[in-house]
């Protein structure tokens, strides 16, 4: 049988050890588990517990002395005192930044290691959303709202989700450019219309997108209707989804009065 070795292991000398295996991406072995169990007995620790971190939601009790937990548990926990301990506070920068970075690769995470807890903007630097930020937390929110058991009733059909994909991406990409020009933003909203019709070949598909974002600014620096008008034609060049249809999408913009 091949040598295991976990992630980490606490030990003292009197025989008692804790080991620990972490999955972010990879799935959890359980015969893995059984080999670092016997690798600590190999090694004078009769009955170690093992602890398992991952994105995957595991039975609670599978084997005796195993303890399963998600790393949104970790998150969540740490979360709720970060207000009071610096170190806790650095392990939730730490999990949301490696996260961000995951998504921004667009690395194939079956799960997710933090969790949705609100829309936060920091009076200190307002301007510090971006679109990173933004593209993990509509991932949570995703998440949180395909657990909402009282919500799976409500269908969404793909292209309601084809519409919303193209709305949110304008979305972000906004959110980045704005924040980058040091502008506030308090409020974003779009009513996205998608119609669908026989292209040129005779065959149904979804001929134009048009997004109606409204936008509301505070703050000493408001920008005009010219510069709405730039940040979202930039936004638009630099959309992903829209640059890899071949749908029509148009943005009229509702300028609001400052």
């Amino acid at each position: 049988m091949a040598l295991a070795i976990p992630d980490l292991a606490i030990f003292d000398d009197e025989n008692w050890a804790v080991l620990f295996e972490c999955k972010v991406q990879a799935k959890v072995a359980f015969n893995q588990l059984e080999r670092h169990r016997m690798t600590a007995q190999r090694n004078g620790y009769p009955s170690p517990w093992i602890v398992v971190l991952s994105v995957d939601n595991l039975p609670a009790q599978s084997s005796p002395k195993t303890i399963f937990k998600t790393w949104r548990d970790v998150y969540s926990w740490f979360n709720l005192r970060a207000a009071d301990s610096f170190w806790a506070r650095q392990l939730v920068d730490f999990m949301r930044a490696f996260e961000q970075k995951m998504l921004s690769r667009d690395y194939q995470i079956r799960g997710t290691i933090t969790v949705f807890d609100g829309l936060r903007f920091d009076d200190k630097d307002p301007y510090s959303y971006s679109y990173r930020e933004a593209k993990r937390l509509l991932r949570l929110m995703g998440d949180l709202l395909q657990d909402r058991k009282d919500l799976q009733k409500i269908a969404v059909d793909p292209e309601e989700a084809f519409v919303a994909s193209l709305s949110s991406c304008h979305m972000l990409w906004f959110l980045s450019i704005a924040a980058k020009r040091k502008f506030r933003i308090d409020r974003y909203r779009d009513v996205a219309v998608g119609v669908m019709n026989k292209n040129a070949e005779g065959r149904m598909c979804m001929l134009t997108v048009t997004l109606n974002p409204e936008v509301q600014f505070s703050g000493d620096v408001l920008p005009t209707s010219e510069e709405i008008h730039e940040m979202h034609h930039e936004a638009h060049d630099q959309c992903f989804i829209a640059n890899s249809v071949k749908t029509e999408v148009r943005c009229v913009p509702v300028i609001l009065a400052h």
